[in-house]
């Protein structure tokens, strides 16, 4: 299509075409429900947004019938809600859930990965003040795939007769026994980023910034080692050795550490991941494990005493 605009001549893509109709109608809807039925800007745009999904659902509704769908969803009964969460379809379909997490594995369960931009999930709630909110706005299937992963970090896994771990109990689809590499592979098949995303947010967002807590635990491990070679430099005739014989001391069978671990964590550039690593490996924090290091430098200079 040729549009022309200052004297020029501009080619739109029919991508761009499609983007501009849609702004045109969500404008108007949004117009309709400030003006008309005397919702708020802020939550005028929202609900705009929701009309909109429900004109796009291939129902044949017009704006006015999605409007006033909207408008219904705005005005719902707080009553009707009491101590539930409503789960609401592109497409107008309504159900009611008893938790959070139920409503989020319903969503999950009905739509397809990923589910068209222009389509939104919403749930529902009452708030504090009796007013019907909605408290989950799905605008992509990501959205909803990064709340699903979150709700299974609460739930157990146990080894199984080969070691490998297992669902303890029923998850979303899941049932018990379900293999731990299964379910990732479910959430990297429909994650945009891949389920390595989901498991490391930071190294694709990372940050340079060195936690001030990490950092004073460093700095009280390295201080305790050089101050007993001060003290007593026939005992401790190399600081940096001990650092690193240290580490590898207060490994705890540790899976992935090693007396490198010390100098790989000074050197990176991204520390918050080899945090994150570090934990995923050998389930323990970082910083749990430093405190570790200071309780046996500890120990170490008490012996030293002793001898």
């Amino acid at each position: 299509m040729k549009i022309y605009r200052n004297g020029k001549e501009i080619v739109l893509t029919d991508e761009e075409i499609m983007e501009a109709h849609a702004e045109h109608i969500k404008s108007f809807m949004r117009n309709e429900l400030i003006t008309v039925y005397g919702l708020p800007d802020e939550e005028a745009e929202d609900y705009a947004e929701l009309a909109y999904s429900h004109y796009t659902s291939g129902n044949g509704y017009t704006e006015y019938d999605c409007i006033e769908w909207a408008v219904t969803i705005y005005d719902l009964p707080n009553l009707e809600l009491e101590d539930s969460y409503l789960l609401l379809w592109p497409k107008g379909t309504k159900k009611f859930f008893s938790s959070l997490d139920d409503a989020v594995f319903a969503a999950a369960t009905k739509v397809s990965f990923p589910f068209p931009a222009y389509e939104q999930i919403w749930i529902l709630a009452s708030n504090d003040k009796g007013k019907v909110v909605p408290v989950k706005k799905y605008r992509s299937s990501d959205l909803l795939l990064e709340d699903l992963w979150k709700s299974l970090t609460d739930v157990p896994f146990d080894p199984d007769s080969e070691d490998r771990l297992v669902l303890a109990e029923p998850w979303f689809n899941f049932p018990a026994g379900t293999d731990q590499e299964e379910i990732w592979a479910w959430f990297d098949e429909r994650y945009s980023g891949g389920v390595a995303k989901l498991m490391f947010p930071s190294l694709f967002n990372p940050s340079q910034k060195e936690p001030s807590e990490t950092a004073s635990l460093l700095d009280a491990v390295e201080k305790k080692v050089f101050s007993m070679h001060s003290t007593n430099p026939d005992a401790f005739t190399d600081p940096d050795t001990i650092l690193a014989d240290l580490f590898s001391k207060v490994d705890m069978q540790l899976t992935g550490t090693s007396e490198e671990l010390f100098n790989i964590y000074r050197r990176s550039g991204d520390k918050q991941a080899v945090k994150d690593l570090f934990l995923f490996f050998t389930d323990i924090s970082f910083d749990e494990y430093l405190q570790k290091c200071i309780e046996e430098t500890a120990s170490l200079a008490v012996a030293d005493l002793k001898s």
